[in-house]
């Protein structure tokens, strides 16, 4: 019987408790997920984890604009222009998430959608910006490769 009902027909919780208005002897309207508490030393570092994704960023920057100039001399080809078009949106998406207050926002839904606890957001950021970082290192430190087949 439950199971064929719609979504939209399935009331909220919190709505029913709101409009029901129970006792306070009734705990079992009152049962909420505890967020877990950061440990101190992690709350403390978030400063940190901002500035080396920041960091990062500037890096991959760097590396992608002399992926290009490389690229642009020689002439493009199918596997440069790829190449550079992957390493511009994936440095266009990593440093809206991490700069922008939008783009935070969706950073943050989908961190907590991944189920990333709050409290680690600013260290999966880095790690982003870092994996950002070494794609952009990997596709310049290869470069003479693609060169070489010109």
């Amino acid at each position: 019987m439950f199971l064929n009902v719609p979504d939209q027909h399935i009331p909220d919780v919190y709505a029913c408790r709101d409009r029901l208005q129970p006792e306070e002897s009734a705990w079992w309207w009152f049962l909420e997920v505890k967020q877990p508490r950061p440990p101190v030393y992690l709350a403390s570092l978030d400063g940190l984890w901002k500035l080396g994704a920041a960091a990062c960023l500037a890096l991959a920057a760097t590396f992608m604009t002399q992926t290009v100039k490389a690229f642009s001399t020689q002439g493009f080809d199918v596997l440069g222009t790829m190449g550079t078009i992957a390493q511009g949106a994936g440095l266009a998406v990593v440093a809206q998430g991490t700069l922008t207050d939008r783009g935070k926002d969706r950073l943050q839904d989908t961190l907590h959608d991944l189920g990333v606890p709050t409290y680690l957001h600013e260290e999966a950021t880095f790690a982003i910006a870092t994996s950002a970082l070494l794609i952009s290192y990997g596709f310049h430190s290869n470069l003479y490769r693609s060169m070489e087949n010109s």
